[in-house]
This record gives C-alpha cells, sequence and structure tokens, in this order.
C-alpha cells in the first residue's frame, strides 16, 4: 500500500472507491490517500516486506480512475506490505468441516473480515445453537466446495 502526502483537493471524507479495470483502490487516510493495488502476477508468499517496485506498477494504473493522484507524491515512509489470505475462490470459508464433526470454521475473508464478522459470527452462533444458519445460507461458504470443484466465482473481489 502506498500513502501519498497530503491531497487538500479532497473533501475530508470520501468513500473507499475501486476502480474495476485497474484494481486500484483509493481511500482516505489522514491528510493523504492510500492506494492500493494487489498485482495478480506477484506469487504466493510469506514475504512482508515492501518492495519499491510496486510503486512503478502502481503508478501507470492510478491515472485510469483517479487522474487528482497523479501529481501527489507518495510518502515512502508511510507505504507498506501485508499478507492478505485468500482463498482458491476469494470467498471466506464458513461452517461444519467434513471431517471433524462439531469444528467449524470461519476463516479466509481477506480483507472483508471486519465488513463480513457480525453476519459471519450470527451464521456460526446459529449453526451452534441450532444445528444450521437459519438467518442466512453459507452452503456456498462450506468448507467442501474446494473438493467438490463448487468454488463461488464473483469477479469484483479484493
Amino acid at each position: 500500500m502506498a500513502v501519498t502526502e497530503a491531497t487538500p483537493q479532497l473533501p475530508p471524507l470520501i468513500p473507499m472507491t475501486i476502480d474495476l479495470d485497474t484494481g486500484v483502490v483509493v481511500r482516505r487516510e489522514g491528510p493523504g490517500c492510500a492506494v492500493m493495488y494487489s498485482d495478480p502476477d506477484d506469487p504466493p508468499s510469506e514475504d512482508e516486506s515492501f518492495d519499491p517496485s510496486y510503486l512503478d506498477k502502481l503508478g501507470p494504473r492510478v491515472g485510469n480512475r483517479f487522474s487528482f493522484l497523479e501529481t501527489v507524491a507518495i510518502d515512502t515512509r508511510k507505504c507498506w506490505s501485508g499478507l492478505y489470505p485468500e482463498t482458491p475462490d476469494h470467498h471466506a470459508i464458513v461452517g461444519p468441516t467434513p471431517r471433524l464433526p462439531g469444528f467449524l470454521l470461519c476463516a479466509g475473508f481477506g480483507g472483508h473480515s471486519v465488513m463480513h464478522s457480525l453476519a459471519a459470527a450470527r451464521a456460526i452462533a446459529e449453526t451452534i445453537a441450532r444445528g444450521s444458519s437459519t438467518t442466512f445460507d453459507i452452503g456456498r461458504l462450506r468448507p467442501s466446495r474446494f473438493a467438490e470443484g463448487d468454488l463461488v466465482v464473483e469477479p469484483a473481489v479484493f
């Protein structure tokens, strides 16, 4: 993730915005903006170090939807990198495991965990108390879907 220097031309509150054409994500971060892009060619790794060449990949993509950021400097002291847990279909795993009766999984949310945590907790609580989730159908997120080849396909998941 890159963080820009101050961007006074923006209002103090702006929504997180995703450019689906390039994969660039922008949100307000203090006086500047956080600018993110997940390179699909980046191989899986446990390396959490920030690679400065990331900025060379990010730069050409920013102007497609966020031209106001093309001339704003990046504060390299605030750039960072980290692990992003993902499942093969980019969706969470929620529900009972086929091989361990009574063991429930609720994991793999990637960047959506805060947004989905209340619903996921409710689904798991209902499964524990009632034997199944009655408020939400969690069947599509079952752990066995990977072995079954029944992945959840959604092209706009980051």
